[in-house]
């Protein structure tokens, strides 16, 4: 079994504000980013808060390369909870929103989803997931991909799904998505 650590202030590891925890979670990154495809294979980050916190609102980014016929479907986000077994995404706790794949651009973009507020309990470990609905490509010669940037980030985890596991996740530690957390306790906005 992994152990997760992070910053007794904050929600990050990377990010050390006593104000983090009451206003938004913003994780700082290596300047190195990898593209994740997002189009077949869902992903999940993990997010932990040292206090019982109420979440209303995640940007996320995401960007399009290649055309897709069906604008009208989405890239959806959703809150899950950790298998403790294997320490990768459980049930689904909650929708987070979604992005429409016709407001998607070729460079990478923020996206902002407010939801209603759901509760998350202190020094719990929860995952972030994104994936993708069915794509159907303008020209398959050149299929589309749906991206979300991956980055160093001490403490995290990121994982993808695969076949190849036990678990059907591959975990990534030291690492996560780029997303900014919002709380609906304040309306503190920290950075």
């Amino acid at each position: 079994r992994r152990r997760h650590t992070r910053c007794s202030r904050d929600w990050s590891s990377d990010v050390c504000s006593s104000d983090l925890a009451y206003g938004t979670e913003e994780i700082e990154y290596s300047s190195t980013t990898t593209d994740v495809n997002i189009r077949t294979y869902p992903a999940a980050w993990s997010i932990i808060s040292t206090k019982n916190k109420s979440i209303n609102k995640i940007v996320v980014k995401l960007k399009l390369q290649y055309s897709i016929t069906n604008t009208h479907d989405s890239v959806r986000v959703t809150l899950h909870s950790n298998n403790s077994d294997s320490d990768v995404p459980g049930e689904i706790i909650s929708t987070l929103g979604k992005v429409s794949f016709g407001s998607l651009e070729t460079t990478y973009q923020e996206y902002e989803l407010a939801f209603d507020p759901i509760t998350i309990s202190a020094d719990t470990l929860y995952w972030i997931q994104i994936a993708a609905d069915s794509v159907i490509d303008t020209n398959i010669i050149n299929p589309a991909v749906i991206s979300i940037p991956k980055n160093t980030s001490t403490g995290k985890y990121f994982a993808v799904t695969s076949a190849d596991t036990s678990t059907g996740w591959l975990v990534n530690e030291d690492t996560s998505a780029f997303y900014k957390l919002f709380s609906a306790d304040e309306d503190i906005v920290a950075k």
